[in-house]
């Protein structure tokens, strides 16, 4: 994966809201990265509402420290 991006993202729009499907293997870095580009491509689409699932995302868990970064 390109510049050292661990997670890879799929869209799919639906009329209430824009669902991101995530996977990978888990990175701090790259979950910040995916959740600032979903933020960013859900206000460019118009959706309110955002899924992030990362029930496809592999490797360790979040520390609470990471959690709230």
């Amino acid at each position: 994966m390109a510049d050292g991006v661990t997670i890879e993202i799929s869209l799919r729009a639906f009329p209430d809201h824009l669902r991101v499907e995530c996977t990978g293997t888990f990175s701090q870095e790259g979950a910040l990265s995916v959740f600032k580009r979903a933020f960013a491509l859900a206000t460019e689409g118009g959706h309110e509402n955002l899924l992030i699932d990362v029930r496809k995302v592999s490797g360790r868990e979040p520390t609470m420290a990471d959690r709230y970064e």
